[in-house]
């Protein structure tokens, strides 16, 4: 799916990462364990399959303070998956490509087939699973401070799943992947810029978007030839 971008390749057999977390949450050897240990604390896993991650990125305090930022990046073909996790400083965007996902969420259950997607605060307690065989989704784990607010905009109307083409997603993610893999000037301004713009794209597909626009007066409309 993304094979352009020669990312690193993870063969997962069937584990239970539970036992995992708890044999790596003293490690203190590099980046990548803690790193890792990020995502696993207050966190239980399932998997079989193969992931495809972008590796971990310096990220200046100016981004971190400022802009929309990337956390991981993983496309995954799975046999079989399930998390369950909370308390997490992070915001995760997961689409579907093929097969059937399964989000259990603020008391509410999601079912996301090819063309779907949903976004999460993970400090919340959440679940997702594989669905009556494989799953192949991609996941973004996000924040910042512009990421947050159109994630506050996005939830107003306590919804958290969409549907969006996969050959129009998929265009506007291997943009972004292209801009997180890459030495241009201003990097981490172009990331943010096309991860607002995603964010953007899913809140304008949005049926409370689409609401406010039929709601518009109907000078407005006119205006903006509705």
């Amino acid at each position: 799916m993304f094979e352009k971008f020669q990312l690193p390749k993870t063969e997962f057999p069937l584990q239970l990462l539970e036992n995992f977390l708890n044999e790596s949450k003293t490690s203190e050897s590099g980046l990548e364990m803690r790193a890792l240990n990020s995502y696993i604390a207050n966190a239980s896993y399932h998997l079989e399959g193969v992931s495809w991650t972008t590796p971990n990125r310096p990220l200046s305090e100016y981004a971190r303070n400022n802009l929309s930022f990337i956390q991981s990046f993983t496309y995954y073909e799975l046999k079989r998956y399930f998390t369950k996790r909370s308390d997490m400083e992070s915001y995760l965007l997961k689409y579907t490509y093929a097969g059937t996902g399964e989000l259990k969420y603020k008391g509410q259950t999601y079912i996301s087939n090819a063309g779907d997607g949903f976004l999460i605060d993970c400090r919340e307690p959440h679940e997702y699973r594989s669905v009556a065989g494989p799953w192949k989704p991609v996941e973004i784990h996000f924040s910042g401070k512009p990421a947050a607010y159109i994630y506050s905009q996005y939830i107003s109307a306590r919804k958290y799943d969409f549907h969006i083409a996969p050959e129009t997603f998929h265009a506007e993610l291997e943009k972004l992947l292209s801009l997180h893999e890459s030495v241009l000037p201003y990097r981490e301004i172009q990331i943010s810029h096309q991860l607002d713009h995603i964010l953007m794209m899913i809140l304008l597909h949005s049926d409370n978007y689409m609401e406010q626009i039929k709601n518009l007066p109907e000078t407005c409309a006119i205006c903006f030839h509705i």
